[in-house]
């Protein structure tokens, strides 16, 4: 190729990229959607106004102390699980405030805790399902931080929750893992929420923010949005790994045997094989002599034969028997 010929394809490939931001840059965002009314999300603020007491740490408080924060705060809770029957939307800001919303699951965790000191499993797992749902729908609609810290919500109900189940009754393991496959499918994919990002960020941002964005930054925004994509897939991974996990034992329960496939599963235990967020298929399923090992393939995408992943970032897969939670 000539000099000439190469002079005049590198000016072509400069025209196309400068075409490609203008397009990026001036070609205007959608509208943000309407907020449903009622708003689940409004019981969601409301609760935070109604609570009473310290709420930030209920792990290591005595028994008679846990029991006064729950009771003090029923309203709040109730508005809570008020505002998870009504379709939920937050606006779409930077504005800190709404983050604060955040913390009304505290107490939902501490209830949870209080109903299996004193005995009452059913109610405990039904409180720390309400967790994992508030988790989901408190950031529904909003941007990249809000749905990271909706994740940490999820999370703070799914630990707990795993440390129960050996101590459910086959029919309470059942209706956990069919509540906890209907989370599943009302989860926004997190495509959505990095589409959501970039328009609001168009919107927003001025025509200069933009262009500097497009032009320096991309590196540091597709890293961004890689951990959180990453964060985002792991809890994804998490809750239909237990639920997998459920359903295996429930089959094992009522069959006498493990079942060889999770297909054997479909339709009497789970509506679909679970798809592996960080895999091409479905999670890794293998008998062993006294059990079963199940488990994604984590972030790295690569089977580690089940080994555990040692630390964030590091190779390793995620089991069934664990989430990858610390203890």
């Amino acid at each position: 190729m000539s000099t000439k010929s190469i002079k005049i394809f590198g000016l072509a490939l400069v025209t196309l990229f400068l075409i490609a931001l203008g397009l990026v840059v001036v070609w205007p965002a959608p509208p943000p959607p309407r907020l449903p009314n009622p708003n689940g999300y409004d019981d969601f603020l409301a609760a935070e106004k109604l609570m009473v007491g310290d709420t930030s740490s209920l792990y290591d408080v005595k028994d008679e102390e846990l029991r006064t924060v729950v009771e003090q705060n029923r309203a709040a809770l109730q508005t809570v699980r008020q505002g998870l029957r009504k379709d939920c939307q937050m606006p779409l800001t930077y504005d800190r405030n709404f983050y604060n919303s955040w913390f009304p699951h505290l107490a939902g965790i501490g209830e949870g805790k209080l109903a299996e000191i004193e005995g009452r499993r059913a109610d405990a797992v039904q409180s720390y399902l309400d967790a994992i749902r508030f988790g989901q729908e408190i950031g529904r609609g909003g941007l990249m931080t809000v749905k990271s810290g909706g994740i940490g919500c999820e999370t703070l109900g799914l630990r707990p929750l795993l440390q129960l189940v050996p101590k459910l009754t086959p029919e309470q393991s059942r209706r956990l893992s069919k509540a906890l496959e209907e989370i599943d499918g009302k989860r926004e994919p997190w495509e959505a929420v990095l589409r959501r990002e970039k328009a609001f960020t168009r919107r927003m941002g001025s025509f200069l923010d933009v262009t500097i964005g497009q032009l320096l930054l991309q590196p540091m925004l597709r890293e961004t949005d890689r951990k959180l994509q990453e964060h985002a897939k792991t809890a994804e991974a998490r809750l239909r790994l237990l639920m997998t996990d459920l359903a295996i034992r429930q089959f094992q329960s009522e069959r006498g045997v493990y079942p060889n496939r999770l297909v054997e599963l479909v339709p009497q235990f789970l509506q679909a094989v679970p798809r592996d967020p960080f895999g091409t298929s479905g999670f890794i399923y293998r008998l062993q002599t006294n059990g079963f090992l199940l488990y994604s393939v984590g972030p790295d995408g690569k089977d580690d034969g089940g080994t555990p992943m040692a630390a964030r970032g590091q190779s390793g897969d995620i089991p069934s028997s664990t989430l990858g939670l610390p203890p």
